[in-house]
């Protein structure tokens, strides 16, 4: 250390030691007046910061107090009170490696006293000491609550001056109060960009203090459940009220269990009470911020209610469907499964969900269906999906049902569905069909026993009409049952 520094109070004071400072004090009505800025809440942050630095400069007599702030290498003037006319000016950048700033940063000091610039090789070929003409510097470090460095509280002279006792002091205790002042303009701002990017979104965003009451609800609140988030909870007698009764037990676990574990995020789905009182279904993200004491907790959700309801009708249509309908997704694994599909094969949902679908296979159509999926997966194209497939499906029992099976892609090929109808009791139905095709040909053919049809019907055969029905057209015979069958016999994928 050079003869020209010595400690001070933990930080660095330059040049002299305690006894080269004139025994004078700083005023107590400085201490007072500082108390009395920071206590006044009706004044804007931005307003006290500038109030402090007026006090430091006018109660001391000093040229200039300012507020800076470290941006890498860059040192930002942000706000700055100059009654010397020095030259320091708001949004001022300059090198920090030309700052006594980067002296306090480098050492890790809080504080940095120099009396006598001109007289400290040190600071004396400083550029910034030549370009503000600076005599004299003192300054503090400034970090935020988290313990982050945001910048420097700092004085200049244009004179070399001595150090007043309680001058350091005062500089601290300055310091903690600008940071104070700043992280509350910080919050104001981030909660402005907050609410601008939540008023028009139709997410449900809720801020919750760290004992879990609300403290912000998105204006999307009044359009997806008719009211404010606060006038709900009132509606609802509490804040856990407007949840649905069988759902809070859950809720309340997958919050205690965020909170307790450190979870950064839990997923949930609730019903919510509307204002006009049904319920809505919310899917949910619960985002743990208790680490931040201006959040503590955030919940955003968005309204599926008109999902779910698609889904139960979808669920219902498909568990009434006379076909068996089975679902299955991009790796071959079911998904779902109607009750025509437990009368077909014989296995029951429980059985099967998550199962390959190889399963209902046969051996010999195992090996086509896992080259179709290896195909699908590597980005070919379905060969299967949107055909009716003729196959043959392998039964709990072991037995065999051949099966009519039309396939259809689900949302981007991530999954398919089959709805597979008994190829036997079809064919059981086939003179039925018969005698409505011959009484569609001719108009006048009514029912004969089923025994008495063929594959091909002449026109007339077994028509009980009086006289028998003449044909309505130049063809003698229906040709339904004459025409090759269209169904592919071609592997499910």
């Amino acid at each position: 250390m050079s003869n020209q520094e010595t400690p001070h109070s933990g930080g660095r004071t330059a040049p002299g030691t305690t006894a080269d400072r004139a025994a004078v004090s700083v005023p107590t009505a400085v201490f007072e007046r500082l108390a009395t800025i920071a206590a006044d809440h009706e004044r804007s942050p931005n307003a006290r910061i500038g109030g402090i630095l007026q006090l430091i400069a006018d109660g001391l007599d000093l040229g200039l107090a300012f507020l800076a702030r470290v941006d890498g290498d860059i040192l930002r003037i942000e706000r700055a009170y100059d009654r010397a006319a020095m030259g320091l000016h708001e949004g001022t950048a300059l090198p920090l490696r030309d700052t006594y700033c980067q002296v306090i940063l480098a050492e890790e000091a809080d504080s940095l006293v120099v009396e006598d610039a001109h007289a400290a090789p040190r600071f004396a070929d400083l550029a910034t000491t030549r370009a503000l003409g600076i005599g004299a510097y003192s300054g503090v470090p400034l970090h935020r609550a988290d313990g982050t460095l945001y910048g420097t509280l700092c004085t200049l002279h244009p004179r070399a001056r001595a150090l007043r006792d309680g001058e350091v002091g005062l500089l601290r205790l300055a310091g903690r109060l600008v940071m104070q002042a700043i992280e509350a303009v910080e919050l104001r701002e981030r909660e402005a960009r907050f609410r601008a990017l939540t008023a028009h979104g139709t997410d449900l965003v809720r801020i919750l203090a760290p004992d879990g009451a609300a403290r912000y609800g998105s204006t999307s609140y009044t359009r997806v459940l008719g009211a404010p988030l606060e006038e709900l909870h009132h509606l609802a007698g509490s804040p856990l009220g407007v949840i649905h009764p069988d759902d809070r037990a859950r809720v309340q676990a997958t919050m205690i269990v965020c909170a307790r574990d450190g979870l950064s995020a839990a997923t949930l789905t609730c019903r919510h009470r509307h204002a006009d009182g049904s319920w809505r279904t919310l899917e949910c993200v619960a985002t743990n911020r208790l680490a931040d004491p201006a959040v503590g907790g955030a919940v955003t959700g968005r309204d599926v209610t008109a999902h779910v309801q698609a889904e139960e009708r979808l669920r219902a249509l498909t568990e009434a469907a006379a076909d068996a309908i089975i679902a299955a997704d991009a790796d071959g694994r079911i998904l779902s499964w109607n009750a025509a599909a437990t009368h077909l094969f014989g296995y029951a949902k429980e059985e099967v969900v998550g199962r390959p679908l190889t399963l209902l296979m046969p051996e010999s159509y195992r090996a086509a269906h896992a080259q179709g999926l290896r195909r699908l997966a590597a980005g070919g194209e379905p060969r299967a999906l949107g055909h009716t497939l003729g196959l043959v499906g392998r039964r709990k029992d072991g037995g065999s049902s051949p099966s009519n099976c039309p396939s259809r892609p689900g949302p981007r090929l991530r999954a398919a569905s089959t709805a597979a109808s008994s190829a036997t009791s079809r064919r059981a139905s086939r003179p039925r069909r018969r005698c409505v095709l011959a009484r569609s040909a001719t108009g006048r053919c009514r029912s004969t026993p089923r025994s008495a049809w063929p594959w091909s019907i002449p026109t007339g055969a077994g028509c009980a009409s009086t006289p028998p029905c003449a044909p309505s057209s130049a063809t003698a015979r229906t040709s339904y049952w004459n025409t090759p069958s269209r169904t592919s016999r071609i592997p499910m994928t």
